[in-house]
Parts: structure tokens; C-alpha cells; sequence
């Protein structure tokens, strides 16, 4: 769950970069959906994995929904963004779509946040789960 959680907090962190690049040189739109795809598969794997391991524990629960949610309006804001930005399919006024870039980078960087409250909750649910599982060992060595 760690190294899951610390894997899609690095690719979110790169694809914000990529982001960047495409928005201020309208460049390496490739990189941009390549770690777009990557993200999303990411999430969608860490929410499978806490649902199906840690489903009494709300503090990985919560995040995990929240990533998942702000991917699903993410992507909503980045097909209309592209579609807006890059072809004459919308016919968007010029405020709209500065406003949806801005509102899809907004949310690039809430996913970014989301996706470290996940992965320190991870490091520090493993450590306490590892710390119980040592006392009880402890425990049971000593009481015999």
C-alpha cells in the first residue's frame, strides 16, 4: 500500500509538471495524457486495494474517495479544456476557458494534496499495524 500510494503521489507530482509544459509552451501533450492514463490507473488501483484491505479504517478511506472523485473532475476538466484550448470545437469565450484551465490546474494540485494525506496515513497505519503485531509477539514470547 506504501510504495502504491508513494508511486501515484510521484506520478501526480510529474504530471502537474507535464502540465505546466503544455500549458505555457502548448507542448508535450503526449507526456500529458501518458501521465494522465498513468494517474488514473494509479488511483483507481489504490482505491480497489483500500477498499478491499482496509475498509473499517475512514482515515485511508476518506482520501482514497476524495483522489477518486477529484480524478473523475479532472479528467471532466482536462477533455474540456483540451477541447477548448487546442480546437474550435467549443466556440468557448476566452474568460471560460482560462477559468477551466485554471479550475483543471486547481484540482491537479488538490489531487497532489490528496494523494499525500493518503500515503503519510499509509506510512504511518503500516507502522502502528507493524508496532501492535510486535508488542503481541512480544507479548505472547514473555508470557510463556
Amino acid at each position: 500500500m506504501r510504495r502504491l500510494a508513494t508511486i501515484t503521489t510521484a506520478l501526480i507530482y510529474l504530471q502537474i509538471a507535464f502540465g505546466a509544459v503544455l500549458r505555457h509552451t502548448g507542448e508535450r501533450i503526449d507526456a500529458h495524457l501518458l501521465f494522465a492514463a498513468l494517474v488514473a490507473l494509479h488511483v483507481v488501483l489504490l482505491l480497489i486495494r483500500t477498499v478491499r484491505r482496509h475498509a473499517d479504517h475512514a482515515k485511508l478511506l476518506r482520501p482514497a474517495y476524495l483522489l477518486t472523485a477529484l480524478l473523475v473532475l479532472q479528467l471532466m476538466l482536462g477533455s474540456a479544456s483540451y477541447f477548448s484550448k487546442f480546437t474550435v470545437m467549443l466556440g468557448w469565450s476566452y474568460e471560460i476557458i482560462v477559468l477551466t484551465t485554471t479550475t483543471h490546474l486547481i484540482v491537479g494540485a488538490l489531487m497532489l494534496v490528496a494523494s499525500l494525506v493518503f500515503t503519510l496515513r499509509a506510512y504511518r497505519f503500516s507502522a502502528s499495524a507493524s508496532d501492535s503485531f510486535e508488542a503481541k509477539v512480544l507479548t505472547e514470547q514473555f508470557s510463556v
